[in-house]
Order: C-alpha cells, then structure tokens, then sequence
C-alpha cells in the first residue's frame, strides 16, 4: 500500500473486519428485502410517496409540511431538474429495536476484542 503524503497511515482493522463479517452474513439486497414493507406502510401513514430507497420517501409536489426540514440555508439556492422529488428520511419509522443485523454487529465487535 502507498504511503499517502500528509496522513497518518491509519487503518480501522476492527471496522473493516466487521464490514466483512457483515456482508458474509448479509445478502447486497438484505435491507430492501427486510424494510420494504414497513417502508410503505410508514409513506402512506405520513402522505408520502414510496422511493426506491427504503430510507427516503417522496414529498408530494403540493405537500409542504416539510418545507422548513428541507431549507437548509447553508447553501446557495438552486433549482431541481423538473420531476426530481424532495425526499425526507423515514428510517425512524420502519427501523426494527432488534435487528438481525445488530446482533451479528454485537457478536463481530466482540469477536474483534478476543483478536
């Protein structure tokens, strides 16, 4: 591996074992296959439309409940391409209090320890 000019050369072992541990574990599609459904239920009780991004959901274009949420004045004003939606996250919404993926994250994390 290059030495990179200016960085401390520092590399998370822990983070990278547990990623590996993780998508062992984990199939790419995982999330979608899991949350697809609470996604659409979550949409539908706040009035939004389902994205393909079961983090996200569609702000209706007459919807402007979420207007303040989505100003952000940190940044010059632009305008969207037409048609793009605006997107709110509702992963608050669908998220599970004991997932799979946390209990193999706890066992990977304490399987780094014992290393």
């Amino acid at each position: 591996m290059a030495k990179i000019e200016g960085l401390a050369n520092y590399f998370n072992k822990v983070g990278a074992y547990v990623g590996l541990k993780l998508m062992d574990k984990f199939s790419a599609d995982y999330m979608p296959r899991a949350y697809r459904r609470r996604h659409q239920v979550a949409c539908y009780r706040l009035g939004l439309l389902p994205s393909s991004c079961i983090m996200l959901g569609n702000v209706r274009g007459e919807d402007h409940r979420f207007d303040a949420l989505l100003a952000d004045d940190r940044f010059e004003d632009y305008t969207l391409p037409p048609h793009t939606p605006r997107r709110v996250c509702v992963s608050g919404y669908i998220s599970d209090p004991s997932p799979a993926a946390k209990r193999i994250l706890k066992r990977a994390l304490s399987e780094a320890r014992r290393a």
